[in-house]
């Protein structure tokens, strides 16, 4: 397939060859998880406007629930807060958990993670989604073999598009930022990347348009994870 370029694509090459972390996202990016995503919305949003009359569009989902919560926190103690949250957050895991134990890896997947490890990149997950469904996502498919570095939703305070779980991640080996790199297929990575001043590539396999990637400027673009290949020595 023919690639998408971006602003700076002949450059892949020499950036592949300087870097030595590889961060991914998972859903949309290496592998696909089916699942009724607006029914587990709807679920949330219910929850909220039955229980405490508030009417949002929970879209993207963890941060208006967030915004729910801070809607809340002038009425509502810190203890009972984090007891909301929970609950909003378990509807989301019972969803992603359901949803992992029916994903699918995108063809070529392990091959070029195969690849990636004999070329000596450290390779890292860093997901929005809980320790239970990553877990379940890594084990069905056969990739713990390959993570030295597992971040999940769980692992930090603020999720994507936040920067915190890059940092979090850079702080095990000390690399300076251009010897990171991070690949998603949603504007909430590239942006997570660029806030920890990283390298960032959009693929275009998941849930974002080329428009939508293309309006937080990652420095590459490909169709899909795996035309990595073209560009690995």
């Amino acid at each position: 397939m023919e690639i998408e370029k971006s602003h700076k694509m002949d450059n892949l090459k020499k950036v592949l060859s300087n870097i030595k972390v590889i961060i991914f996202d998972l859903e949309g990016t290496i592998l696909e998880m089916d699942a009724d995503w607006e029914k587990m919305r709807k679920k949330i949003s219910d929850y909220f406007l039955e229980n405490f009359n508030i009417k949002l569009e929970f879209k993207p989902i963890l941060l208006k629930i967030d915004e729910a919560l801070e809607l809340l926190s002038k009425k509502r103690p810190i203890n009972e807060l984090k007891q909301i949250k929970e609950h909003a957050l378990n509807i989301i895991e019972e969803t992603h958990i359901n949803a992992a134990k029916n994903s699918t890896l995108f063809d070529g997947i392990k091959d070029l993670l195969k690849k990636l490890k004999k070329l000596g990149y450290q390779l890292v997950v860093f997901t929005r989604s809980g320790k239970k469904s990553t877990k379940i996502l890594l084990e069905k498919n056969g990739l713990n073999k390959f993570f030295k570095i597992v971040i999940t939703r769980e692992d930090t305070e603020h999720s994507k598009p936040s920067s915190e779980g890059i940092i979090k991640i850079m702080n095990y080996n000390n690399f300076n930022p251009d010897k990171y790199l991070i690949i998603g297929d949603h504007p909430y990575d590239i942006i997570s990347g660029k806030n920890a001043n990283i390298h960032t590539l959009g693929v275009l396999s998941g849930i974002a348009s080329k428009d939508d990637l293309i309006k937080v400027r990652p420095e590459f673009i490909l169709n899909n994870i795996v035309e990595l290949l073209d560009y690995l020595d």
